[in-house]
């Protein structure tokens, strides 16, 4: 005795009896043109819609930081700078340079050992002019590369925390960082202290 033929599945979209399958759910369609027609409604539940939707492709400013951001979050984090003797805290400012090309610069200062270093744009700016958002899209990619050749010492090691004195900076840093992948661990953002905004590093201390 033959076994029952299945019934036909209806399509999801007009009903009529269909085999044609969505190329990522079980969801039959009676043609490629019924398949289209429903796509607004089925995308919602649709898993490759989904997958497209939680992962989106990264703006262009974004994948440009991609290989400086990886290298950035492998680095080491360590509460004491290499020496062992002196906190891994780091001051960051802008300064301006009028000797040609006049610029600003990136400052960076360890308080604790008093070592300084010099990071410049990719092209003289006036980075203090700029407004928090723009100002942040300049001194993020100038901190990834600082730390990442290790500030011209012997060891590469992300800071355990960095400062500035501008509140707004600060707040668009963390926005920048943020948005260019830097890893976010735990604790405060940011705290007053004083005039001054700590910013714990959150790249993925260990």
């Amino acid at each position: 005795m033959q076994s029952p033929r299945p019934r036909p599945t209806p399509g999801a979209l007009c009903g009529v009896p269909s085999t044609a399958k969505c190329g990522a759910c079980p969801t039959l369609y009676c043609s490629k043109d019924h398949q289209r027609q429903h796509w607004k409604t089925h995308k919602l539940t649709c898993p490759a819609a989904a997958r497209t939707q939680t992962h989106p492709p990264p703006p262009p400013f974004v994948a440009a930081l991609t290989p400086a951001v990886r290298r950035f979050n492998s680095l080491g984090r360590h509460p004491l700078a290499p020496s062992g003797l002196v906190p891994n805290h780091w001051h960051f400012s802008i300064r301006r340079i009028t000797l040609p090309p006049a610029s600003d610069v990136l400052l960076l200062v360890s308080p604790p050992s008093r070592y300084m270093h010099i990071e410049r744009p990719t092209t003289p700016t006036f980075i203090s002019s700029l407004d928090p958002d723009a100002r942040a899209a300049v001194i993020v990619p100038m901190l990834l590369k600082g730390f990442n050749s290790g500030l011209g010492g012997p060891e590469t090691r992300a800071p355990f925390t960095w400062a500035t004195n501008d509140v707004e900076t600060a707040r668009a840093v963390e926005r920048e960082l943020a948005t260019v992948g830097v890893r976010r661990i735990c604790g405060s953002c940011r705290r007053a202290t004083g005039r001054k905004t700590i910013l714990p590093m959150k790249g993925g201390m260990t």
